[in-house]
């Protein structure tokens, strides 16, 4: 793929321009007078807080947005918070021999089994663990899901506010509030012997509003077969056990909302992909703690300190490979006006992390200090301007500046654009740097790897039709990657290359009715690394998702969804030696479907709480899932996902 496939910034702003003058528009009150009342679902007034740390409008938001509220997971579904990512734009859910399930790749963009280029945020406050950076499956799989009151996935940079790790995406994760004194019960048994009990509720009075919940799924594990990289094929049960609990609470000014995951996963191998099987314990922890306090009525001041801890209980061939941090993060932020039109933010975070390797007897302490600034202007009621940046200073490496700026032009009738720019950065963390294991050495030279995104955006958004067309463009230097020693079978990390990325996403949410509901999604990731090799990172070029769902008020609702992947690259343009000794990675399309029986409504029963029966399905085609083995790359593939299961439960509402 030559230079000139890729636009320019200069020909993102040209086309930008072109719609600000050639499209009518009127003034932004214009909009709502196209806003009906009765907009049940909030697809007009789509309030997101993730972009700029405060609640505004999706269509006004400096950023490419997608939320999953807890309707649209009502409708259709799901066990954990895989399941649900897995139908957002651009993004590609899949894990290694290593780490099952632990990798969200946002607009096809990987590098190793570690989630280190995504941050999870939980109610707006960083969940991240300064040892790998991103052994994120204790968060992904146990996180009690009937506690998300809605998810918002920002594709792009985030680090100008975020920080560290907000490199390809920022996934915001916000609990659900008491609106009452209410709770929820349930359980379930489904397929490879998985069972499930879950219980959330809240309390609400005057002034405290406190929601959380538990949730324990176990399951046997379905039949994982394959060749190692000895050409050994064996096979075992891919077993799990997950336990979490989630929580919210607001008492006046003070905020606490926490977060414990626990999973304990069955996988193929060590430290290489080679039989037998083994297994690991991770624990994460996260807890935050905040005050906000208001000067006047335009400006406020938040402060918040947030723990997050990783337990890593890793045992291969019999060494015990223990891993831990407790990490502290302090952060204060004040924001307010300047002008009626003109608001700002600034503050500044201390992030001093400490963990302990305990194979190589190791202790490590280091401390990531930033300062930030962001403002937008509205020139005129449908023009706003948006800039703003972060200034960094990891410890014992150059301080460095990331920016951010972007123009929001809403025209008449719903009609809107979006023209951004936004830089990321991510600093090595301590495995990286440090390990000291039988196949991988890590690198104490190693300096952050950044990246630039230009997005150009047309949206379009009224009570029953939400709709967009985005194309982005990406390019990082530096990048952190693997590469092989001078010993035979041992890696360390350095900083090579670029990586150059360019897409278009569409996608779309109709509802033509109060209970029907349509979405649709559809993303074309192309890059490729300053050699000229293309779809380097084997992320698929295709990626096509859509769902159905209808809402009948008697008392059923069903939910139809398909994500359909394209065929993956071979992991052979990386290492021309693989190994070619199980099935490719083929295209597949990843069907679910969702039923809800509400037994109240449908028996005409009178009593206060209410019960429900779900009916939960998936891989409904029965299609052979692989992914490329792209941690060692000694071998072509690996199973990646289980044949066809299902899972009921039953739900009392109190």
């Amino acid at each position: 793929m030559s230079q000139s496939r890729f636009w320019s910034f200069k020909r993102l702003a040209a086309i930008f321009s072109f719609l600000l003058y050639n499209l009518p528009f009127q003034a932004a009150a214009a909009r709502s007078e196209d806003i009906e009342a009765e907009d049940i679902f909030g697809l007009a007034q789509q309030t997101v807080v993730t972009a700029s740390k405060k609640a505004e409008p999706a269509y006004e938001a400096p950023g490419i947005i997608s939320v999953v509220t807890a309707e649209d997971i009502r409708r259709f579904g799901a066990r954990n918070l895989r399941e649900i990512l897995d139908r957002v734009t651009s993004i590609y859910t899949f894990g290694s021999f290593l780490y099952p399930d632990n990798i969200i790749s946002i607009r096809g963009d990987f590098e190793t089994h570690a989630n280190n280029r995504v941050l999870f945020l939980i109610n707006g406050r960083p969940c991240r663990e300064s040892v790998y950076g991103g052994k994120d499956f204790a968060v992904i799989l146990p996180m009690p899901i009937e506690t998300i009151e809605r998810i918002e996935i920002i594709r792009g940079p985030g680090s100008v506010l975020y920080g560290t790790k907000a490199f390809d995406g920022v996934i915001n994760i916000i609990s659900k509030t008491a609106t009452t004194t209410q709770a929820q019960l349930q359980s379930g048994y489904g397929s490879f012997q998985t069972t499930k009990f879950a219980g959330s509720g809240g309390v609400k009075s005057k002034d405290l509003d406190l929601y959380g919940g538990v949730a324990h799924l176990k399951s046997v594990g379905w039949n994982f077969e394959a060749f190692d990289e000895r050409r050994v094929k064996k096979s075992f049960n891919r077993a799990e056990n997950n336990i979490g609990l989630n929580f919210s609470g607001k008492f006046k000014e003070v905020s606490l909302s926490g977060f414990m995951g626990d999973s304990r996963v069955e996988h193929m191998g060590g430290v290489a992909a080679i039989w037998p099987h083994d297994s690991e314990t991770l624990r994460r922890g996260f807890v935050d703690a905040g005050y906000q306090h208001s000067f006047t009525n335009d400006w406020k001041a938040q402060a918040n300190v947030t723990y997050n801890g990783v337990v890593d209980n890793l045992e291969s061939a019999g060494t015990f490979l223990g891993r831990y941090a407790h990490d502290v993060l302090a952060e204060l932020t004040i924001s307010g006006k300047i002008l009626d039109n003109f608001n700002i933010q600034f503050g500044g975070t201390v992030d001093r992390q400490a963990g302990r390797l305990r194979f190589e007897n190791l202790s490590y302490m280091s401390t990531l200090a930033s300062t930030y600034l962001e403002a937008d202007y509205k020139v005129f009621d449908f023009l706003k301007f948006i800039a703003g940046g972060q200034y960094n200073k990891p410890q014992n490496l150059d301080a460095d500046l990331v920016p951010r700026a972007g123009i929001i032009a809403n025209f008449h009738s719903g009609w809107g654009a979006k023209l951004l720019y936004g830089e990321a950065y991510r600093s090595p963390f301590a495995v990286e740097t440090s390990i000291r294991g039988l196949t991988v050495n890590g690198n104490p030279n190693l300096k952050p790897e950044k990246m630039a995104t230009s997005d150009a955006q047309i949206f379009y958004n009224s009570v029953k039709v939400q709709a967009s067309a985005t194309y982005f463009q990406s390019n990082a230097r530096d990048r952190i990657v693997r590469v092989p020693t001078s010993r035979a079978g041992v890696f360390t990390f350095d900083n090579v290359g670029e990586l150059k990325s360019h897409g278009l996403e569409l996608e779309s949410k109709l509802l033509p009715l109060p209970s029907l509901s349509f979405m649709i999604a559809y993303s074309y990731l192309q890059n490729e690394n300053e050699k000229g090799v293309e779809d380097i990172t084997l992320m698929p070029n295709h990626l096509v998702k859509g769902g159905v769902s209808y809402d009948w008020k008697g008392g059923v609702t069903l939910g139809l969804f398909d994500a359909y992947s394209s065929q993956r690259s071979d992991v052979a343009i990386i290492a021309p030696n693989t190994l070619e000794v199980n099935p490719k990675a083929d295209e597949y399309h990843w069907v679910t479907a969702n039923i809800i029986l509400d037994i109240t409504k449908l028996m005409k029963l009178t009593q206060t709480h209410k019960i429900s029966v779900r009916f939960y399905g998936e891989n409904l085609l029965d299609q052979a899932v692989y992914d490329p083995e792209v941690l060692r790359q000694v071998i072509n593939t690996l199973p990646a996902r289980s044949g066809p299961s299902f899972m009921s439960e039953i739900v009392v509402n109190f």
